[in-house]
């Protein structure tokens, strides 16, 4: 099973989440925006930061997730969860 993790600034809850399922068979691709250096388990990598512009977000998600092919998407950030609300 493969998770995309979609976090504007990327850093705590993706890297928390990561760290929370390193010892299960799951593996998770980061989407960010900004780029930021952090130690995270094997089973998780970051995916080149992408602009995740206001309004243009589910675009830019849709494009990396052709690219990741995650069985489950994940939204941490409050502006991606209103624009996939909308």
């Amino acid at each position: 099973m493969k998770i995309l993790l979609v976090d504007e600034w990327g850093a705590y809850n993706s890297v928390r989440i990561a760290n929370d399922l390193s010892k299960s068979k799951v593996s998770i691709d980061i989407l960010r925006e900004f780029a930021f250096e952090v130690k995270l388990p094997c089973n998780a990598k970051l995916l080149p930061p992408v602009p995740l512009p206001a309004g243009k977000r589910v675009a830019a998600i849709d494009a990396s997730v052709k690219e990741s092919q995650p069985d489950i998407i994940m939204p941490l950030d409050e502006q991606t969860l209103m624009e996939i609300w909308e």
